[in-house]
């Protein structure tokens, strides 16, 4: 009898751990791994997703100056990869990593435990690997690339050969665009893995009265657009008086966001932190209208709000319109000869037009439904991993800064152990026939735990 192809496990390796998009992204495709028999691993420093990361992964913890910062010598990157591959054992592995120098650890290891690969994974704009060591032979003949590459601004034009390998992903086709220009090398084959979003089950009763929602993280950078938001709030409420601000998420922009909001519009913005899926739910539900990018809009498309995009990194939020609208590309990414107007504009009509309000949201929660649903990724991910390994170049390690090289030198990596388990959570054994039942009790059907159980981890006898 023909027997089924044997499966990679994944390995997600991202060096940030906060409550943001990409996080959840890979929290999304750990789920899928388990639905489809395998117990994925992710290689991240301590953070605020440990909890959920445990719930459906082996979760790996290594210092974050060696997963998100260029800062690094070849040796100590080989010793923090041979600790990585005692802890993971002989494979295959399917290594997925979104930046250097996590990419430059996954092709380490792929290349040291055999019949694994490895992937590189857009999930923004602008996100070609950067920190290409310098090349002698450039100080000759392209003394420019040299010079950038001494700043650690030269990119690895070996991503690309990834793409003819099958091995370069993106979550749209502006984010992968993007990298393709920064490149040089426009039009390469991209495979699209667009994020997956969960709508609760059982969702609350929708939160009353009016009001705008945004969710993000508070870092005055690719999520600057609430600055201009908050901005905006007081002509909007010429029109609709009781019109408030709810900001979900937390950041370090957050105390300077408050102080921009008690001025402008005192009492009419409300900032509560973060919130879990549940609480989230209930807000998309109600809003009069959401404003903001990413996975989140997607979340509340889902939910029936109508949303409108901003802008990353873009202060004044501008915005190229409503989600849902077949002429707009991407979901807040800046894209080539797309148009730009106020946020304000597009919320106007929605804020007071209820028949159009519900157009946007049924066209918006169409889209999200057809593109972003949790079989697509299911299938995605099984093909891939079942596909015969496609082993990338093994990248050069990235060209350090040189205060940060000093401060893993000071900090004692070079003979400190570098990696060990995520701290272990209470377990709950399970037959199988209760592991549905369960999941969705302590979920409320969005896959997530939450409501006090996040240390709760089910296991498969």
């Amino acid at each position: 009898m023909p027997t089924a192809p044997l499966l990679r496990r994944p390995v997600f390796i991202y060096g940030n751990n906060v409550v943001g998009g990409a996080e959840y992204m890979f929290l999304r495709r750990s789920e899928a791994a388990r639905r489809l028999g395998l117990e994925p691993v992710i290689i991240t420093p301590p953070g605020a997703m440990d909890a959920k990361y445990r719930a459906v992964a082996r979760v790996l913890h290594a210092p974050r100056p060696l997963l998100a910062k260029a800062g690094a010598w070849p040796g100590l990157n080989a010793r923090l990869v041979g600790q990585l591959a005692a802890q993971l054992g002989p494979g295959p592995w399917s290594f997925e990593a979104t930046a250097m120098p996590g990419l430059h650890l996954a092709s380490l290891l792929a290349e040291r435990l055999p019949g694994s690969d490895y992937a590189f994974f857009v999930i923004g704009p602008q996100a070609a690997p950067r920190h290409r060591p310098p090349r002698l032979a450039d100080l000759i003949t392209r003394p420019g690339r040299w010079w950038r590459a001494l700043r650690g601004r030269d990119y690895y034009e070996e991503v690309a050969e990834l793409a003819d390998r099958g091995r370069f992903f993106s979550v749209n086709e502006p984010c992968a665009e993007d990298v393709a220009r920064q490149l040089g090398r426009p039009g390469f084959p991209v495979g699209l893995h667009p994020v997956v979003v969960l709508a609760s089950a059982s969702p609350p009763p929708p939160t009353s009265g009016r009001f705008l929602l945004s969710v993000s993280r508070l870092d005055g950078t690719m999520k600057a657009y609430v600055d201009g938001l908050i901005q905006a709030l007081p002509a909007l409420r010429t029109q609709v008086p009781d019109l408030t601000l709810t900001i979900v998420g937390d950041g370090p922009d957050r105390a300077r966001l408050e102080a921009l909001a008690r001025r402008l519009a005192p009492g009419a913005v409300t900032f509560l932190g973060t919130l879990d899926n549940v609480a989230l739910a209930s807000l998309y539900a109600g809003c009069t209208a959401f404003v903001g990018m990413g996975t989140a809009s997607i979340e509340a498309a889902l939910h029936g709000a109508p949303v409108v995009f901003a802008l990353e990194s873009e202060p004044r939020a501008l915005s190229p319109g409503y989600y849902g609208d077949p002429a707009v590309l991407g979901f807040g990414e800046k894209v080539p000869g797309q148009g730009q107007h106020p946020v304000a504009d597009y919320l106007a009509r929605l804020v007071q037009d209820a028949a159009f309000r519900q157009e946007i949201a049924q066209r918006g929660r169409a889209q999200a439904e057809s593109r972003h649903g949790i079989a697509g990724l299911d299938q995605r991910l099984r093909v891939l991993l079942a596909s015969p390994p496609s082993v990338g170049p093994v990248l050069p390690c990235p060209w350090p800064a040189w205060s940060r090289l000093l401060l893993n030198v000071a900090r004692g990596y070079a003979w400190r152990p570098l990696v060990k388990e995520g701290p272990e959570a209470p377990s709950l054994d399970l037959h199988e026939g209760a592991l549905a039942g369960l999941q969705h009790e302590l979920t409320g059907g969005t896959g997530d735990l939450v409501c006090g159980v996040r240390d709760l981890v089910v296991h498969r006898p």
